[in-house]
């Protein structure tokens, strides 16, 4: 079984009515991580279903990154609420089958989501924030515990930004086994830990061409 973190006991009591009887939430207070050992004890796998709005997506950041320190064994998935739309005025909306229906089609990977956060306020089309993008996204595709695993994400960066394959192989294999994803503040990506072993900038390896870009 799971369970399915949302942001308040209402959302819960709403959910509840509408057929998704794996709810819980902090009942008011922040997220802890004596909630998350408790949920650990409970459960292997955790939805976190929050607003999809601005200030949601940054909870979402923070709650993975506490559970991902707290369980790390814990998988997480992620489900994006309409903006604007709690539980029971989805179901309001929609009707409780329509709201099952979301709270499994728009269920997304920990990495899925991190990879499109940490792009967020970032402006691709320039080559030095396209880099960066670039390294974070390598840094979060690490965690991925399966070499499979990362050769899907790599193969989808590959493709979306024309990258050699074999060049984001070598910049992954670089990285050194991940102690916890960092979480990424608001429109930023967080610069690789010097300690921790940071990642050299892919443009200089010959066979990363990153695609020309406005500069």
């Amino acid at each position: 079984g799971h369970l399915t973190l949302f942001e308040g006991f209402m959302d819960v009591i709403a959910a509840y009515g509408a057929g998704i009887k794996t709810g819980i939430a902090s009942m008011g207070t922040s997220f802890t991580s004596e909630q998350v050992q408790a949920i650990a004890r409970l459960t292997s796998q955790l939805t976190i279903a929050y607003d999809g709005d601005e200030p949601g997506q940054a909870a979402i950041d923070r709650s993975l990154k506490l559970v991902e320190d707290t369980a790390p064994d814990l998988t997480l998935r992620v489900v994006q609420l309409p903006a604007g739309l709690d539980p029971d005025e989805y179901v309001q909306k929609y009707g409780s089958l329509k709201f099952q229906e979301y709270m499994t089609h728009g269920e997304e990977t920990a990495v899925d989501f991190r990879l499109a956060y940490l792009r967020k306020d970032l402006n691709l089309q320039k080559q030095s924030e396209l880099i960066n993008y670039l390294n974070a996204a390598l840094e979060v595709i690490a965690t991925v515990p399966t070499p499979v695993g990362q050769s899907v994400y790599l193969k989808k960066l590959a493709g979306e930004f024309g990258l050699d394959l074999g060049s984001l192989e070598r910049q992954l294999a670089s990285i050194p086994a991940p102690r916890a994803v960092p979480a990424a503040p608001m429109g930023t990506v967080p610069p690789p830990e010097e300690e921790a072993g940071s990642v050299p900038p892919p443009a200089e390896d010959p066979d990363w061409t990153v695609p020309a870009a406005n500069q």
